[in-house]
């Protein structure tokens, strides 16, 4: 249970399990020592506390007690967030078989034993208790552990090689064993051996096993001459230790006797990167070529190059020559798009010792193959909106405050002068936002369940209102958009993907503030869990598009009636979401890669042969679409669905806008926000 220290009790409800004067059998198992105690307990109010406790548990016969220091934090509706460090006692503690029972504040606790010490004690806990005019009830799930504060021993030896001597470093046959023992009272997790070069502070090898269990035994091996990193002078003794950890995490090592190595000198591999455009940023089509020279004082076996980051791929050239040149042609295919490759050259001898060397670093990118303005946002955007009159682009970041991102706000950017402007703080975390009906104000969706009014006259909060829906298994409010007739239509999402409460559909009336659960939509008012919302520009029309990941639905809202018409059955995306956007009257709807007519009846897809929950915009005409593809966006004309341009952006947008005019596409993807000129 939380910290209830100077809380008047008027009634215990719950009946205690454990009385002093009950006939226990004598038991077997013996609790006594250290524990560490650990319990998290919520209250139907949806408050949650944890605590921690080191316990000493003292036991007589099936009877026991305990006492410590709990520290724990309780969060929550029901109170502000606290943290707390107080002393905490076991009463009353009862062993019947493998039956735990004990009294933490008054409150019952039961349990079970688990290994014949045991080992650990795990349980639930109930309380309900009235504290002056408030009711709680508390339920709880608890654990007792035993604390580990042994570490484990560890011991061994190393036996042929050069130990004491020289390694014959020509024919490299040398082999160093290292047989290892380690021990622990609980349970090992990893055994090993290491040399270090005491001189530099340097561990040059290093090895290691997995293990579980009190007691494992290994034998280790290491092939002569040691890899190095760095060179070191002829006779160079280096430190060997074993090292042991349990699964408590102590830590143990046991020095051994030094090894004397006597390091070969490596080959050498030395390359040069050509082919890259724009100051070594590749683009799509480049060809690399990297020009190779390997040399050595003993014959070589293997010289090539290698890209070591995201791309598995290399080549290399066999020979028995103690010196050799190659060239290696690279082309740069679409899918290295947006990768940040590693090159490096490489050369090995015959006695295995190898030398890499780093070439340097290409990143394939696309280039804008159209006017492109860029605006760095180094957040997620979850919803953004085009204010014609004021020519400015507003949005939300999906990142809530922190150290690295700010608090959350309405980020604005205008096209000319090209800039940001000043953001507009909110008092919450944001998903959604639209311009009003009469474009001077911008309505705000917020996680803390209310919608607030933005004045973009003066650029600041007018006003917040709660939302009223019905709060159940992570819902909160989603997307919001503005119709003619004055009502704000408000999705409300779940948080939980699969298995949470239904969505719903919120209408709030601005002009009085009045608020409508919309029931006639979906199911009886119940409709996807993350249900999207695409607006016609003249605002008469609303399409609720309810997403699941198996059957969706789309039903349209007519703002001059006020009414929805019957939901027709959609293509349904994999996963995700989607972009949901309709022309000015409402004749076409763009759901994804779907192109739909006025009356929902599907027109087809735009580019793939599935429905795809991708970024997609539809002109204000309605005569050209634009759907995100792999290499930027893709331009469709919608009367025959045919693709007439391929606009190449560094990395596909996942969110997108046409400016009502048609000259502009705004472009949210990794870079930040994009303004394409489609001029």
């Amino acid at each position: 249970m939380p910290h209830r220290r100077g809380v008047p009790w008027l009634l215990l409800l719950a009946a205690l399990s454990c009385k002093s004067d009950d006939v226990l059998a004598p038991t077997d198992l013996n609790v006594s020592g250290g524990w560490l105690f650990v319990e998290s307990v919520t209250s139907a109010g949806d408050r949650t506390c944890f605590r921690l406790v080191d316990l000493t548990i003292a036991q007589n016969g099936p009877r026991f007690s305990a006492a410590g220091t709990q520290q724990g934090t309780c969060t929550g509706s029901g109170g502000p967030d606290t943290a707390f460090t107080l002393p905490v006692a076991l009463l009353d503690g009862t062993i019947d078989g493998t039956s735990i029972r004990f009294v933490v504040d008054q409150c019952p606790y039961e349990g079970t034993a688990y290994g014949a010490a045991p080992d650990s004690m795990a349980g639930t806990s109930t309380c309900l208790f009235r504290s002056g005019e408030t009711g709680f009830d508390w339920q709880g799930r608890w654990k007792l552990s035993r604390e580990d504060i042994q570490p484990p021993t560890v011991t061994g030896n190393t036996f042929g090689g050069a130990q004491g001597a020289v390694a014959d470093l020509e024919t490299g046959d040398d082999t160093l064993y290292v047989r290892i023992r380690a021990e622990d009272n609980r349970a090992l997790s990893t055994m090993g051996y290491e040399l270090r070069d005491s001189t530099r502070g340097q561990v040059v090898r290093r090895d290691s096993v997995l293990i579980s269990g009190k007691v494992a035994e290994d034998t280790l091996s290491f092939a002569l001459p040691l890899n190095l990193l760095l060179p070191a002078p002829d006779g160079t003794s280096f430190q060997a230790r074993l090292f042991a950890r349990d699964s408590a995490g102590h830590f143990t090592t046991e020095p051994l006797a030094p090894v004397l190595v006597r390091p070969a000198t490596p080959p050498q591999a030395t390359g040069t990167l050509t082919g890259a455009t724009r100051d070594s940023a590749g683009a799509l089509r480049d060809t690399l070529r990297i020009a190779l020279t390997a040399s050595s004082l003993r014959p070589l076996t293997w010289f090539g190059y290698r890209i070591t980051s995201f791309v598995s791929q290399g080549d290399s050239v066999a020979t028995t020559d103690t010196a050799g040149t190659a060239e290696f042609t690279i082309p740069v295919p679409f899918a290295w798009k947006g990768l940040l490759l590693t090159f490096e050259v490489f050369t090995r001898d015959r006695l295995g010792l190898e030398d890499r060397r780093a070439l340097g670093q290409v990143r394939v990118v696309i280039f804008p193959s159209r006017p492109t303005m860029t605006f760095r946002v180094g957040q997620g955007v979850s919803d953004v909106v085009y204010d014609a009159g004021r020519d400015r682009v507003y949005f939300t970041t999906a990142v809530d405050s922190g150290p690295m991102t700010g608090a959350p706000e309405v980020r604005i950017v205008q096209r000319s002068p090209a800039g940001f402007l000043p953001g507009i703080l909110l008092p919450a975390f944001s998903d959604g936002l639209d311009l009003s009906p009469g474009g001077d104000s911008l309505l705000v969706t917020q996680y803390n369940t209310r919608l607030t009014v933005i004045d973009l006259t003066t650029g600041s909060l007018d006003s917040t209102a709660p939302i009223s829906f019905t709060p159940s298994n992570g819902r909160y409010p989603f997307r919001v958009r503005a119709m003619a007739n004055a009502k704000a239509m408000v999705s409300i999402a779940s948080a939980s993907w699969g298995d949470g409460s239904p969505g719903q559909l919120v209408e709030y009336d601005l002009p009085t503030d009045a608020q409508t659960l919309r029931t006639d939509v979906g199911t009886a008012g119940a409709i996807g869990l993350t249900p999207l919302l695409g607006r016609s520009a003249d605002r008469q029309r609303l399409l609720v598009y309810s997403a699941h990941p198996t059957t969706s639905a789309g039903q349209l809202y007519r703002a001059g009636t006020n009414q929805f018409d019957p939901a027709v059955a959609l293509a349904a995306f994999p996963s995700g979401g989607a972009g949901v956007s309709g022309d000015r009257t409402g004749s076409r709807w763009l759901v994804g890669n779907q192109l739909l007519s006025g009356d929902l009846t599907s027109l087809g897809l735009l580019g793939s042969t599935d429905p795809l929950p991708v970024a997609s915009a539809l002109a204000d005409d309605g005569a050209f679409a634009y759907v995100a593809v792999p290499e930027g966006v893709a331009k469709f004309r919608t009367a025959d669905r045919v693709e007439v341009e391929r606009i190449l952006l560094p990395d596909p947008p996942y969110r997108l806008v046409v400016t009502p005019d048609g000259t502009t596409l705004i472009a949210i993807g990794s870079p930040g926000l994009q303004m394409v000129d489609l001029r």
